[in-house]
């Protein structure tokens, strides 16, 4: 009798675990949780929407930080003392918000602490060869070859994803990424035809082939960025500290390097950065360089480097939560968007005007199609991952039913 009574209680339990497994499915099924998914769902597309606002706010921040980055160097007009200065402040203002987030609000968890930091010795390598090198291309290019040969990130980021990561990609994706470059040869292709100022007397091959360098140097760091913060290294302050600390000597040495290729001496690159530090701090136009107004530079200097700062979280953040790939695709959208905001008399001196072009529009409209049909390829897949782990979570329950319907 009491084996019975036992025996039925055991019954009891597995029949209750058994009507809580099914609910749970029901659930998951979208027959009690109000749509397919439930819950799941819902937080599904709420990190979606999310997804959403990051890319605008990511796009509009690197549309801002093409025009502030061209017009602080242009005011500057000194490459020497600006490829180090960024650094610095990268050093000193993620360097306190690493000390407000681990000692004060202590919320810098153990996984960002247990990052390994050779990891990002060797990144910071590559980005600090990469920065020194743009920023003196940008001064031996005209801005149409510029822009042109920078839009290479996109198929080398693409190919590095194939290649270091082993990205399976789908059929949307590939369509994806031709219509993006056919959307930016629109944009940067059309002045050529327009304007014989571009020849290779005002663009030399070698910096055309430099800044090719930069840019597959560029698209490899971000490939390793989304490999280090979505595994290794979640925290974005403290990559930001390390990765400019880390830069901060190969920045001096290649920039030492690319002084001395452009024709000027050793010497000559620790005056320029001497003369552009009293040039900021103190006003003196003395130490400026040609065409620089040392009693305003300072406006376009912190400016231009605090949306610098603001663009660099973003876009890590961006990284983190989706790919590399989208973070390249979303400076792809900027470039049509930056030619159109210096079309805008309003905001632009005459210094800095570019005649409105109906391709830029054009560009535009071409880029974004791109940019959504890669972002319906990874929904695609995300939805293909969902539809996996529900089918698991069924099998799951049709294992256990089969167990406790075992005599």
């Amino acid at each position: 009798m009491r084996d019975e009574e036992e025996l039925s209680v055991e019954e009891g339990e597995s029949k209750d675990e058994l009507m809580f497994i099914e609910k749970q499915e029901k659930s998951l099924d979208g027959e009690e949780g109000g749509g397919r998914g439930g819950v799941l769902s819902v937080l599904y597309l709420r990190k979606r929407e999310l997804i959403w606002v990051l890319i605008v706010i990511a796009t509009i921040f690197l549309t801002v930080e093409n025009v502030a980055w061209k017009v602080k160097n242009t005011e500057m007009n000194n490459s020497a003392f600006m490829s180090i200065f960024v650094l610095l402040s990268y050093i000193v203002v993620f360097g306190i918000a690493l000390f407000i987030q681990r000692y004060i609000l202590k919320s810098l968890d153990q996984a960002a602490l247990d990052c390994p930091l050779i990891h990002i010795f060797y990144l910071s390598l590559l980005l600090g060869v990469g920065h020194v090198l743009i920023v003196f291309c940008s001064t031996n290019l005209s801005g149409t070859v510029y822009v042109l040969i920078s839009q290479s990130g996109v198929p080398f980021q693409f190919l590095y994803a194939k290649v270091f990561q082993k990205k399976q990609f789908q059929l949307v994706h590939y369509i994806a990424c031709a219509v993006i470059v056919l959307g930016l040869a629109i944009d940067v292709v059309t002045p050529l035809f327009e304007s014989s100022s571009s020849s290779n007397q005002s663009n030399p091959i070698q910096w055309q082939a430099i800044l090719l360098l930069a840019c597959a140097i560029y698209a490899a760091t971000n490939t390793f960025y989304e490999i280090f913060m979505q595994g290794k290294c979640p925290s974005v302050c403290y990559i930001n500290f390390w990765n400019a600390t880390f830069s901060l000597p190969t920045n001096l040495l290649v920039t030492i390097l690319m002084v001395w290729y452009s024709g000027g001496s050793v010497s000559q690159t620790f005056t320029d950065m001497y003369d552009g530090t009293l040039c900021l701090f103190t006003g003196d136009n003395l130490h400026g360089a040609k065409g620089t107004d040392c009693q305003t530079v300072w406006i376009w200097v912190f400016g231009g480097t605090a949306i610098a700062h603001v663009n660099s979280v973003l876009n890590l953040l961006l990284v983190k939560y989706t790919s590399a790939s989208l973070l390249v695709f979303c400076g792809a959208v900027a470039v049509p968007l930056t030619n159109m905001l210096y079309s805008i008399r309003p905001l632009m001196t005459e210094k800095y005007y570019v005649r409105y072009r109906l391709s830029d529009v054009l560009s535009l409209v071409v880029v974004c199609l791109g940019l959504l049909l890669w972002c319906c390829g990874v929904w695609l897949e995300d939805e293909d991952k969902k539809d996996e782990e529900l089918k698991g979570e069924s099998d799951d329950v049709e294992m256990n039913e089969m167990v406790l319907n075992q005599p």
